[in-house]
């Protein structure tokens, strides 16, 4: 990535961390000005302590949101626009605290920027709302990952695909944490085998096989694949 795109990222990232101070505060609950203040998973509040590497590869958010940071690039979108969809999701959110999408919106955005503590508050609203909602269960997992909380993380990833035990990132994402962070490589072959036969069209398929290869192998000692493009 140039220099300048770098920049843009930067400074976009911190126009969106300015526009969502404060709006993650649930009614009767105080301000805390500190709180996911922190840009990195080392430092955000909640988790537990772990090395000074980043963790290894893991499916961002999905779902509505103001900037494809569910996934995507903020660069591709200009801060104007990132601004008035943030804007706009807080001023629903003031209006209807039950509204689901304005919740995962501004978790999503919270999440592209770090602050996994306010991304995983505004994802248990939801989950308040809709237990059932695989997908944001699964990116609450995600967040309890990045903050070193992994038998939070497995305890999510295990309930959402208790509903819906065919979910492609819960079930890629479960890969992961077994292989990475539970050192359990069985289970990771075990979770990707289902994920390839629930999905055989899947674009990192071929991907996947390679890594159960080389994890069958008897010197296997290699990090997870990172998560294709959808």
């Amino acid at each position: 990535m140039r220099k300048g795109v770098l920049l843009q990222c930067g400074l976009l990232a911190a126009l969106v961390a300015w526009a969502l101070a404060g709006c993650e505060k649930s009614p009767g609950e105080s301000s805390s000005p500190q709180a996911g203040a922190q840009g990195s998973p080392q430092s955000a509040s909640g988790g537990l302590p772990g090395p000074a590497t980043p963790p290894p590869p893991i499916a961002p958010p999905q779902g509505p949101g103001p900037h494809p940071g569910m996934g995507g690039d903020m660069a591709q979108h200009p801060a104007g626009r990132v601004m008035e969809q943030i804007n706009l999701y807080k001023q629903r959110l003031e209006a209807n605290p039950k509204d689901v999408d304005a919740l995962v919106a501004l978790g999503n955005a919270n999440f592209d920027i770090q602050r996994f503590d306010k991304a995983r508050e505004l994802y248990l609203r939801v989950l308040e709302i809709e237990p059932k909602n695989v997908r944001v269960r699964t990116d609450l997992a995600s967040c309890y990952r990045n903050m070193r909380d992994v038998e939070q993380a497995f305890k999510e990833l295990n309930q959402a695909l208790s509903i819906d035990p065919k979910h492609e990132t819960a079930l890629y994402n479960l890969g992961v944490l077994l292989l990475n962070d539970k050192q359990d490589p069985k289970g990771a072959i075990a979770a990707w085998e289902k994920l390839i036969t629930a999905h055989p069209d899947l674009v990192y398929s071929q991907e996947l096989k390679e890594k159960i290869a080389e994890l069958n192998s008897p010197q296997a000692d290699h990090p997870a694949p990172a998560k294709g493009k959808r």
